[in-house]
């Protein structure tokens, strides 16, 4: 009974890390810049990861 709650606590740390990971990726992510054109280049969009849109020229 005590090794399922030792693996238990295990698992516990496991979700903490994962999710200071995903807290510092989303920092990464809302950083991030990305740039689509169309095909002949006249228009350019740029949006952050947050698909939040930055800049239209």
């Amino acid at each position: 009974m005590f090794d399922k709650l030792k693996d238990l606590g295990g698992l516990m740390q496991q979700a903490q890390q994962m999710q200071q990971k995903m807290q510092e990726l989303q920092v990464v992510l809302e950083r991030m810049e990305i740039v689509g054109a169309s095909g002949a280049g006249l228009v350019k969009v740029t949006v952050n990861g947050k698909n939040e849109t930055r800049r239209v020229e």
